[in-house]
Formats: C-alpha cells, structure tokens, sequence
C-alpha cells in the first residue's frame, strides 16, 4: 500500500504547494484584482486545450485509436450512472433554482480538467494521459454542455451543443484526433510541438494558483459555515467514486480503466462552480466552500483511494 500511497501523497502536496501559493498571493493583494479571471482565460483558452493536444499528439494514431475504443465506451458508461446519481442526490442540497444546478453539476463534475488531467502525467507518464483524455471525453462533452446550458443562459442565441463544440479543448481534440489518425503529426514542424508541450506544462501549476486565487477572495470562516459543504464534500470524494470504481469494475477488468475512473471521478469539485456562477452574476459562495474544502481533503483522500484500488488488485 505505501508503494501507491506516498508516490501519490507526493504528487498531492506539489498541487497543494501551488494551491497555498496563489492563496497567499491573492491575500496578501500582491497581484491585480483581475490576476484570476487573467488566469483562468489562459487555462481555459490555452493551457489546457495545449495540454489535450500535447496528449493526442504524442500518442494517437488510428490503430491506438481503435485499440482505445472500449476506453472511451466504458467512459461513456460511468458517465450516464454519474449523471443518474448526481442528479439523484443533487435534491437534498437545493430544490429548485440555480441552486438545484449548481448541486447538480457539483455531484456530476469533479476536477478531472485540473487536478486529474495534472495527476495522470505525474505519476503514470506522459502518455497515460492519451487514455485518460480519451476515457474523460464523454464527460467533457457533458461539462460544456451540462455546465453551458445550466450554469450559463445564453445570451447570444446560440444553442449549448453549438457552444460546446466552439469550445477550445474540444477543437484540441479534434485537430490532435484528425494529425494522429490521417497521420500528419510526425510531418509537424519540431518547434509546434515543442511550444504545444511547453504551454502544457504550464497547466498544472496555472491550475493550482487559479484554485488558490480564487479561494483567497472569500473568508474561509463564512464559507465553512455551511453543512451542506461538508456532505457534499464527502459524496464527491468517496461515496460517489466508490460506487462508479465498483460498477467499472463489473464491466473492464483493465487497470488503464480503472485509473483512469478514479482519476476522473475522485477529484476534488472543480472551479466551475466559482466561475460560471460569477459569470451570470448568482452567488458563488457555496461552490467557492465546496471548492476550498474538497481540494484540502483530497490530498489525502485520493492517495488512500488509489492505495484501496491497487490493494484490491483493480489497478
């Protein structure tokens, strides 16, 4: 078990370090009041998507990926029982109003972006991530969609789907899927995807700050007042994954799965539900309590989840 659990807890306190850095910072106000919406742009719009496409680049061509089908299918699957009990449990935090929405994407969505997508690379090398974007695809689908729809109206007429498919990772996804299966990607230039590979290191520390940044920007006593937050916190971070590892489990047998679904699903609950509220001017202060408390805690509660998966010989 401590050949899985510490590797892991090391690779959690690196998060946490950047994490108390961009909190500090944000304190202290020695960055501009807008360094987080700055931030959150270039994860958004740059870091990741380069992260996505580092991933597709180094690793897919057509035979990887038709070998990765059953990833993505057992993907699809635990993302459709994700949606059937985040949904059912979203209730007994709010009934109705955005608040409904905000429990319900909490309860569905969790940090894989991030703090997952961060991890993978970490501690399993480069190319575990090609699994791991390819197994979180149908959950990217539904956070643009989902997260758009619920969390952001429209104001431009166009409709979620429309928005999602704009979106930066997922025109990542599509020029790294489209190199790799006509396979254009070895004809690439050696300075496109060394810059593609520099811009996605930066992710996981530009993540990590942003989660500090924000946090700083609220009292950590008014938010912890809640006690929704607190059974929120504990269904995102074992009650849930739990239950999605054992249905995965029923349906693949293979490790790459099983990583990929803890990775995905155990992760503290994401950003999201800061900045889409904040967007729309809603409150934001649960997802921001929801937001401080889950990342505190998983940096012990994904290392002993790791730890009881490998013991029991799933990954």
């Amino acid at each position: 078990m401590a050949t899985t659990f510490f590797p892991t807890l090391q690779s959690m306190l690196v998060l946490l370090t950047c994490i108390a850095a961009g909190f500090v910072l944000g304190k202290k106000k020695l960055l501009p009041d807008n360094a987080f919406l700055v931030l959150s742009r270039l994860c958004t719009l740059l870091f990741t998507p380069a992260l996505t496409l580092h991933a597709l680049l180094l690793s897919c061509t057509r035979e990887s990926l038709k070998e990765q089908l059953p990833v993505i299918a057992a993907g699809a699957v635990v993302l459709l029982v994700a949606v059937f009990l985040g949904f059912s449990v979203a209730w007994l935090f709010a009934k109705k109003g955005y608040a409904k929405q905000i429990y319900r994407y909490a309860m569905v969505v969790a940090n894989h972006g991030f703090v997952g997508a961060a991890l993978i690379p970490m501690l399993f090398g480069e190319k575990a991530l090609y699994s791991y974007m390819l197994f979180t695809l149908p959950l990217n689908v539904f956070t643009a969609v989902f997260g758009f729809m619920a969390l952001i109206p429209s104001k431009d007429g166009k409709s979620p789907l429309i928005r999602a498919f704009l979106n930066p990772i997922f025109i990542a996804i599509v020029i790294g899927i489209v190199s790799g299966v006509t396979g254009l990607t070895p004809l690439l230039p050696d300075f496109v995807t060394e810059s593609v590979s520099k811009l996605a290191g930066c992710m996981a520390p530009a993540g990590m700050l942003l989660t500090g940044l924000i946090i700083s920007r609220y009292r950590p006593a008014e938010l912890l007042a809640d006690r929704r937050v607190y059974i929120a916190t504990a269904l995102r971070l074992f009650v849930l994954p739990a239950v999605l590892l054992s249905l995965l489990r029923l349906i693949s047998k293979d490790p790459t799965v099983m990583v990929c679904g803890l990775f995905s699903y155990a992760a503290p609950l994401g950003l999201n539900l800061i900045i889409f509220p904040a967007s729309c001017g809603e409150d934001t202060s649960a997802g921001a309590a929801m937001a401080m408390v889950s990342h505190i805690l998983c940096v012990i509660t994904i290392p002993l989840m790791y730890s009881l998966v490998a013991l029991l010989g799933w990954a």
